[in-house]
């Protein structure tokens, strides 16, 4: 149900524009049909500002909240068209969502290769100070701007290497740049013990590059063994190309590698380049 009011804008006895609220309760939404599901909107307001010459739709703020799921959103957006043709522009902040929550929002076929990389390697997430905006210029590609940070997260980065556990930090997608810090992350590398990637990072610098080229610097603290294994996963079996096996030496170990790749299936040796050291302690 919906409820609201609109207000003509007179200008020499003929209307020009026109301003007003809309209120709603109880909506399902499912665009287009694009949703796997249609999500339920418990509860919303508009607050908006048409003018029609130059044509501007304004609006001033927005809000909406999914109760079942603990989500809220609220944004503005400015639609208008002039000589040299439409613009929109929209931004929306949320404070607080799940991962699973984002998926049941996101259309299928709405960028689906993330979508699926998401189904698939983010297994859970809290998701907080979520911000979005969109800049649209006819004749030009839309400019996206997402940021968050998140905790609790559990992540398989590639499917090369195990999953990241216990994971917090802040991701940000901006000019075609991503890049994501861990502020805390565990991981268990095979036959290992646990793995401290606290402060660890991974950048693309442009996503629109295909393939894109990664370039990730990981922070390792942990026993050497567990530490030297979490370098020999693939891409980077840096240790196989040393011919050093992982339990040569005993100890606790902090490791600082920076490793450059193209995110591609099966990327070439040559193609990835590494660099490591390491401080070792208490050496056995």
């Amino acid at each position: 149900s919906a409820q609201g009011y609109a207000i003509l804008e007179p200008n020499d006895d003929w209307p020009n524009g026109l301003f007003g609220q809309f209120e709603f309760y109880d909506t399902r939404v499912n665009p287009d049909g694009q949703l796997d599901v249609p999500v339920t909107l418990n509860h919303g307001t508009m607050d908006f500002h048409l003018l029609l010459e130059p044509f501007e739709l304004q609006v001033k703020q927005f809000f909406a909240e999914d109760t079942s799921r603990d989500v809220a959103v609220s944004g503005a957006a400015i639609l208008n068209a002039d000589e040299q043709g439409w613009s929109v522009n929209i931004d929306v902040e949320s404070p607080r969502a799940k991962s699973n929550d984002v998926l049941a929002y996101w259309p299928p076929n709405f960028k689906p290769k993330s979508r699926n990389w998401v189904k698939q390697n983010v297994k859970t997430a809290v998701l907080k100070d979520i911000r979005y905006s969109m800049r649209l210029k006819e004749g030009e590609p839309p400019r996206t701007d997402l940021g968050y940070s998140y905790q609790n997260a559990e992540i398989r980065v590639l499917k090369t290497l195990p999953s990241i556990k216990n994971g917090s930090g802040q991701f940000s997608l901006a000019n075609n740049r991503l890049a994501t810090k861990l502020t805390t992350a565990t991981f268990v590398p095979q036959d290992g013990e646990t793995v401290d990637l606290s402060g660890s990072h991974f950048v693309i610098p442009d996503v629109r590059i295909k393939p894109a080229p990664a370039i990730a610097e990981i922070r390792a603290t942990g026993s050497v063994t567990s530490a030297l294994t979490t370098l020999n996963y693939p891409p980077m079996k840096a240790l196989d190309r040393l011919d050093f096996a992982t339990d040569s030496v005993g100890g606790q170990a902090e490791i600082k590698a920076i490793i450059e790749f193209p995110v591609m299936r099966g990327a070439p040796p040559e193609q990835i380049w590494y660099t490591a050291s390491a401080v070792i302690h208490n050496a056995i």
